[in-house]
């Protein structure tokens, strides 16, 4: 096997990896929410980490497919753009952390 097929098996592993694990913490805040726990932190954990993992899934798709994935009708140009809204929809990473942060710290919130 080639060093640059090597490269992208390991990318494409990495990126099953994260895609797993964000899938599995967003299973465990409903399993949590289902029990009348109170999940502010953890749903606020869960958006920011899938989130981000989804915006480096899609990243990674583009950079192994190449420029024509940003061609206008290629489906990674329009999951690049959505994406991105998902990001900013219910407040930024950083604004989610933050707050985070607060319900943890100032008001007790959660198990997380």
């Amino acid at each position: 096997m080639s060093t640059d097929a090597f490269r992208i098996r390991l990318r494409y592993a990495e990126l099953r990896i994260r895609t797993f694990a964000a899938r599995s913490m967003l299973y465990r805040t409903a399993r949590l929410g289902e029990t009348g726990a109170n999940i502010v932190n953890e749903g606020i954990a869960c958006k920011v980490y899938a989130t981000e993992t989804l915006s480096d899934v899609v990243d990674g798709a583009i950079q192994l497919v190449g420029g024509k994935a940003l061609t206008v009708g290629h489906p990674l140009a329009r999951l690049y753009r959505e994406v991105r809204s998902l990001r900013l929809a219910e407040g930024a990473s950083d604004v989610l952390r933050l707050n985070l942060a607060r319900g943890s710290l100032d008001l007790d919130k959660g198990v997380l």
